[in-house]
């Protein structure tokens, strides 16, 4: 891949990033929490994982082998999903479970179920 076609898919990934934060602010702010502000970007994940939030560092981190791969599945799976852990611990708080109540209800304000879609190359996603 071309080093400009890979700047255009980081591009849009964060784009993406950006607009499911919006979708989530523009839903509604929960009564006594603030509006989100989009969380630093990183492309440093490796691995099988496709994307992670870690919210005590405030940041996203998305594999960039699987943006050139996969990227299909990254913009419209693995992007919503994080943007929902973000949701989830901005306004419903550090204690509740990375795949719980939470991240579904996160994950439904951003048009996103907050359930883990299987990623491809895994046995469940081949």
């Amino acid at each position: 891949m071309k080093v400009d076609d890979l700047a255009e898919r980081v591009a849009q990934c964060n784009a993406a990033v950006h607009h499911w934060i919006a979708v989530a602010n523009e839903y509604g702010v929960p009564r006594g929490r603030t509006r989100i502000e989009a969380p630093e970007i990183r492309y440093d994940l490796r691995g099988q994982k496709a994307g992670m939030w870690r919210p005590r560092y405030r940041h996203l981190r998305f594999n960039i082998d699987l943006l050139v791969t996969a990227f299909d599945y990254i913009i419209d799976q693995t992007v919503p999903h994080e943007v929902a852990h973000v949701v989830q611990g901005a306004w419903y708080g550090p204690a509740t479970k990375p795949h719980g109540r939470g991240v579904e209800m996160g994950g439904a304000r951003v048009g996103n179920p907050g359930w883990c879609p299987p990623q491809p190359g895994s046995a469940a996603g081949a």
